[in-house]
């Protein structure tokens, strides 16, 4: 329903000739409805138009000429003595319609005359803004020195309308001189808050800069220089921007870890944008076993730092240290804690389904020579892990076994499937029933099965149910 009035409402927000254009459109019905009577004759047509000419008065002969402009269109579809409609009509009508169309003429140009004098007469400030605020028509004209300008923006301040005093500051934009703008933003604290919040709103970034500079609000500043290189989708762009911010002027002492992150940043898309370019020139010449194999699904430049040492991980593992593409040297560069690189290269070798140089990387020993998870992830996340990428049960038996809590560990050795750690635990437990009821559902001829079947035929062991 709001679309429809928009699109078909004859009604247009702000304009200074809305009653002159309803009073026009007023005239053209009337002319219409003219236009379909027929009298007997031509002549008492034009009897009556001179008849109409000759009671005009000479200010309202004048308002018809400056009407007559605007009613070219109208005269051009209404000509009561050329075009003659089919209708009849009674004189009586036909003088009836006569009477009221030069009531719709002179209302036309009294309303003519008013506009007029509106658009010259000088209003107060006062008026000004809340004709602003109220939406209906105003005009900056009257205001041309710059106390009334400062006065309007005053009493903008006043009335507390934002758009009145973000309407008065566009005006004081485009009509003082840059110097005289500048001043007064310093000046009234009020004036440069709204004008931020504007050019925030309208992403007029450079303006944004500028007058973030001028005010000496160095952290809104820094905020606006970020977010300018986020919006940066060019890698190149990006980088220009990079370089351009941290040897800028806006660093001071206490944004030394802005300054910081920003340098990573830098140095990883120009770490990202060589490997980026080998990695597509391998693809395109058939090299690479691994991007065959291992198909990538997105480009690497743009990506996090952690994420680009498991693309590196995954795809570059034996690239030797001074290489871009080398885990280490990314590891060395940005201070990869152990945890971070071994739970990056742990992604790696389960899609890769590398179990061997996996069993190296998070089995270790005690003291005691058992082995002992050194995962720099918890066992039950590891061991989602190496399902999500088709590790046997055999495989992740070995993890579970690893585990010291029994319970923990029978719990874990059903969920995946490790049936001869759960025949195991459940003898330990002396668990007889539930025994009966996990090796029910195994195949009978299995190897759990049987280890089973000698715990439960045992004379000596003792059950607790």
């Amino acid at each position: 329903m709001d679309d429809d009035f928009w699109n078909t409402s004859t009604i247009s927000c702000f304009s200074f000739d809305e009653q002159q254009a309803q009073a026009a459109r007023t005239i053209e019905e009337f002319g219409n409805r003219l236009n379909s009577l027929d009298l007997d004759s031509s002549h008492s047509r034009e009897t009556e138009a001179s008849e109409s000419s000759s009671l005009q008065s000479p200010k309202e002969q004048c308002s018809s000429s400056s009407f007559q402009s605007d009613s070219d269109k109208l005269r051009q579809r209404g000509n009561f003595a050329e075009h003659r409609g089919e209708g009849n009509a009674t004189p009586e009508e036909y003088a009836s319609l006569r009477k009221e169309f030069k009531k719709a003429q002179s209302k036309l140009s009294m309303l003519e005359h008013q506009l007029h004098q509106d658009r010259y007469k000088m209003t107060t400030c006062e008026e000004t803004v809340r004709r602003i605020a109220q939406g209906e028509p105003y005009s900056f004209c009257s205001y041309r020195s710059a106390a009334d300008k400062v006065s309007l923006l005053e009493k903008a301040f006043e009335f507390g309308d934002g758009d009145a005093i973000c309407c008065v500051l566009l005006f004081l934009e485009g009509s003082l001189t840059p110097l005289a703008f500048r001043q007064l933003l310093l000046e009234y604290s009020y004036a440069a808050k709204h004008y931020v919040f504007m050019l925030r709103q309208l992403e007029d970034y450079e303006k944004l800069t500028e007058t973030l500079l001028l005010l000496g609000q160095q952290e809104d500043l820094l905020d606006v220089e970020l977010r300018k290189i986020k919006m940066q989708r060019d890698p190149e762009a990006k980088i220009r921007a990079l370089r351009k911010a941290i040897g800028g002027a806006m660093f001071a002492d206490s944004f030394a870890d802005e300054q910081r992150c920003l340098q990573e940043q830098l140095d990883l898309l120009e770490r990202q944008l060589p490997v980026e370019d080998s990695d597509t020139k391998a693809i395109v010449h058939g090299q690479g076993e691994k991007f065959f194999q291992y198909p990538k699904t997105r480009s690497l430049v743009g990506l996090s730092m952690m994420e680009t040492l498991e693309y590196c991980c995954l795809y570059h593992c034996d690239s030797p240290e001074n290489s871009f593409a080398s885990p280490l040297s990314i590891r060395a560069q940005y201070g990869i804690s152990d945890r971070q690189f071994g739970w990056a290269m742990t992604k790696a070798l389960a899609v890769q389904q590398m179990w061997p140089e996996l069993r190296k990387l998070i089995l270790g020993k005690n003291f005691f020579g058992k082995q002992k998870i050194k995962s720099p992830i918890g066992c039950e996340q590891l061991l989602h892990l190496l399902s999500l990428h088709g590790a046997p049960s055999s495989e992740m038996a070995i993890y579970v076994m690893s585990l010291t809590n029994s319970q923990r560990k029978l719990d874990l050795a059903k969920k995946y499937k490790c049936d001869q750690i759960v025949v195991e635990q459940l003898v330990t437990m002396r668990d007889r029933v539930e025994l009966l009821r996990y090796i029910s559902g195994l195949p009978p001829n299995s190897e759990s099965v049987q280890k089973a079947s000698d715990a439960l035929g045992n004379p000596n062991a003792k059950w607790k149910n």
